[in-house]
């Protein structure tokens, strides 16, 4: 088995090495153990949430077992959003946070992703870590799980995104179209946009365990594209499976991925005067046009490698409060340290 973690977390098919049930255990136990080193006086708890593949409840029991065996109890948020996590780690009683998904992959794949205790991806070191601990452990782990709902957290989530729309902008009436992809946008979404007053038509939000992602959401725009100019929406977005990106529709019907969301933001808040550090944190696949159009406003391009982990990590050496990727990911730092 070559490395787990990839640019984002332990990806592949559900129920084949690395996400066969003995691993997952192996790598929950793996977990607890990193965690009680690096994170010795935090509670021992794991809050975790998932998106809506059919593998993702017995994903999440094999990782309650091994983090059970390790010592650690597993909070289940349920199905909820990635960016979920990185927004209630901070105001919960635990130690890290995992989300199992496989984000924009077909229904078959699943995956892990882990966040230390302010809501980063965690570092580097922990993911060998936790990756060395798990490969060299030999035996099966017996099962000891310690399981723990949290249906309180949707209505958190939501509270908080609730709470980060700008005061004074009203979505009264405005038309919008959403498409959830059948995943765990379905469950936020769009009862959000109505709560904020939007008129909203609703794509994919019919999730069975098989559909998520499948000819709908981020990656497939078109239906989108087209269900705006149908109901002269004014707005379009897309999410992904575990709606940590968005894909957006003008009222013309065009696409506008997450290059143009990062040049229409950075223009607003240049001219607002809130682009602290002049800089936008892009990574190699932002397209030219970007950079050159950043360089025109006298903005930097802090430039990463792709991920938004390392959008992140981009930002805060460059001290930009916006970045992101052309997939969707777009993260702006006055609220989460991932996209949402």
């Amino acid at each position: 088995m070559g490395r787990l973690f990839g640019t984002d977390g332990v990806r592949g098919l559900a129920g084949k090495p690395p996400l066969s049930g003995d691993f997952v255990r192996r790598l929950g136990w793996a977990t607890g153990r990193v965690l009680a080193a690096h994170e010795p006086g935090r509670p021992r708890a794991v809050f975790a949430v998932r998106d809506t593949r059919a593998s993702g409840p017995a994903l999440r029991n094999a990782l309650a077992d091994g983090l059970g065996a390790a010592g650690y109890a597993l909070l289940d948020g349920g199905v909820l959003p990635t960016p979920a996590v990185a927004a209630l780690l901070p105001r919960l009683p635990v130690a890290a946070g995992a989300v199992l998904s496989a984000s924009h992959n077909p229904a078959p794949y699943n995956g892990i992703k882990l966040f230390n205790p302010r809501g980063m991806k965690i570092e580097d070191a922990w993911e060998d870590a936790i990756e060395r601990l798990a490969l060299d452990q030999e035996s099966a782990i017996a099962p000891a799980p310690r399981l723990k709902p949290f249906p309180a957290a949707r209505a958190r989530y939501t509270e908080f995104l609730s709470k980060a729309w700008p005061r004074g902008v009203s979505l009264r009436d405005f038309p919008i179209v959403v498409d959830c992809a059948h995943g765990a946008a379905s469950t936020v979404a769009p009862a959000l946009f109505r709560r904020l007053g939007a008129r909203v038509t609703v794509l994919s939000a019919a999730p069975n365990g098989r559909n998520i992602n499948r000819r709908c959401g981020a990656l497939h725009p078109d239906a989108l594209a087209r269900a705006v100019r149908r109901h002269g929406a004014r707005l379009g977005v897309a999410f992904d499976g575990d709606a940590d990106r968005a894909i957006f529709v003008d009222e013309a019907g065009r696409v506008r991925d997450g290059d143009a969301v990062l040049l229409v933001t950075a223009r607003a808040l240049q001219a607002r005067g809130r682009l602290r550090g002049n800089a936008v944190a892009v990574t190699v696949m932002t397209n030219l046009g970007l950079i050159r159009a950043l360089e025109a406003l006298d903005v930097r391009a802090e430039v990463t490698p792709v991920g938004d982990k390392h959008v992140w990590r981009g930002m805060v050496k460059s001290g930009a409060v916006v970045g992101g990727e052309p997939c969707g990911h777009v993260i702006f730092r006055e609220f989460l340290p991932t996209g949402d």
